[in-house]
């Protein structure tokens, strides 16, 4: 008689799944984890809005209510979702690579806010290696029109967002991109410099000096927070996202100045984007966050 609780790290499993009974045999570990996946990702609470699997039959009020804290007399705006243009794939996958300090985590949960306040399904999670300030970190954010039963890492995603070029010689975040997948880079290096820390040429680059845009608003610092205009840059370059989610996922996430200067963030970065018609967007208007 085998108790598997033992090699469960997750107290989820313990009081969830077989409610801290001992499993006999390995068949009956299967059956119960069966039955409880469906739960686990369609009707379970979770600890991010952004897990928007439950979303099935879970409502938008019912999550803000459980996760938001609201100021007295503070509101927020929830865009209304919109349907999925054609041709964008039912899923995408999306790296942040950054810097302990620099707010890729951040980013990449008020990603999934963002796409979760549009209609999407989403989720984020982190990927910490040396837990300190400066250390290379990771996040992932998926993006779909359907429910997401995945909750591992992404070995190779459609979009990568790079918060600090020195990362390319460091540990090669290009090497995570798919073939034809985009990466945007907080840089100021060609794209022809660029292509020369990737093996695959067959890669889409887009680029901004994010810590410039950064040091207006924060002064500067050996670890920018160049994490907003990087979301700002992106929202504005793919449309995967609409700004106006990412504008209302800070409110979330932020409030008081932190909140005001992470919306500027967005919108200098938003603003540098010019006037450009690809499949996915057309954006022609100034971004009027205030």
């Amino acid at each position: 008689m085998i108790d598997y609780r033992m090699s469960m790290n997750h107290r989820t499993y313990v009081y969830e799944v077989y409610q801290r009974k001992t499993i006999i045999t390995l068949e009956e570990a299967f059956i119960l984890i069966g039955q409880w996946k469906p739960r686990y990702n369609r009707t379970r609470l979770h600890d991010s809005p952004g897990y928007q699997s439950t979303a099935t039959k879970v409502t938008k009020s019912e999550i803000i209510n459980r996760y938001m804290i609201l100021l007295p007399g503070q509101s927020i705006h929830i865009p209304q979702g919109k349907q999925p243009e054609k041709g964008i794939p039912e899923m995408i996958e999306i790296i942040f690579h950054g810097r302990g300090g620099q707010g890729a985590v951040v980013a990449a949960q008020i990603l999934a806010t963002a796409a979760f306040l549009d209609g999407k399904y989403s989720h984020s999670l982190p990927y910490f290696r040396a837990e300190r300030k400066g250390a290379p970190v990771i996040a992932y954010t998926r993006i779909s029109d359907e429910p997401i039963e995945l909750r591992g890492g992404v070995e190779k995603a459609d979009m990568i967002l790079i918060l600090d070029a020195a990362l390319l010689k460091a540990v090669n975040p290009l090497a995570s991109l798919k073939s034809k997948g985009l990466a945007i880079i907080n840089t100021t290096l060609t794209d022809g410099e660029i292509l020369d820390f990737s093996t695959d040429k067959d890669i889409k680059i887009g680029t901004i000096d994010a810590t410039t845009l950064s040091e207006k608003l924060y002064g500067q610092s050996s670890i920018p927070r160049v994490n907003m205009a990087m979301l700002g840059y992106f929202a504005a370059l793919t449309g995967t996202v609409t700004t106006e989610s990412v504008l209302s996922g800070i409110d979330i996430f932020f409030t008081g100045d932190n909140a005001v200067k992470a919306k500027e963030g967005v919108k200098l970065a938003y603003d540098t984007v010019p006037t450009i018609v690809t499949s996915k967007v057309m954006r022609q208007q100034p971004l009027d966050i205030f």
